[in-house]
């Protein structure tokens, strides 16, 4: 159940890129949308999620993969799409994959000025949803501790 839980995580950047593209569509059509706003918001949002999933399971590789599978997934479809097909599917499939990044899109476009390609900015969006979801997970653990061969021994005759 906690891993169905945490693929349903996985799926929130999807309404929220189909809802910031009607947004865009409709009611921000003459108007410039705060998409920088929007990224770090969804950036918070995601380190948040990092950190309520600590009490789900105890291992962050678990909660990472799990997580970002779908993420993993539609950047694999991305690439497919620009790299081997060399344009996006006029369809249903094509138009999602493009929305799962959509509310990174402005962040990781900035940081990654120098490519030539949307696929440099796609690879750079998944990185900043994974390392917001990590830092989230890796707040409030405690510090790591050094434990000699002694203090392992003494706590085994307690």
């Amino acid at each position: 159940m906690k891993r169905l839980t945490l693929l349903a995580i996985g799926l929130i950047p999807l309404p929220l890129g189909y809802i910031l593209r009607y947004l865009i569509m409709t009611i921000y059509r003459d108007r410039a949308l705060p998409a920088g706003i929007i990224g770090v918001a969804f950036l918070l949002l995601w380190f948040c999620l990092g950190l309520l999933t600590k009490h789900m399971t105890d291992s962050d590789k678990e909660a990472m993969v799990t997580v970002h599978a779908f993420a993993f997934l539609d950047l694999l479809l991305v690439l497919f799409q620009e790299h081997i097909l060399r344009r996006y599917w006029f369809n249903i499939i094509g138009a999602l994959s493009q929305f799962f990044f959509l509310p990174l899109i402005n962040i990781a476009s900035r940081l990654t000025f120098f490519a030539y390609r949307l696929s440099w900015t796609y690879i750079t969006a998944f990185a900043l949803m994974c390392v917001a979801f990590y830092l989230g997970r890796l707040v409030g653990k405690p510090a790591y501790q050094a434990t000699t061969p002694q203090s392992k021994l003494e706590g085994r005759n307690r």
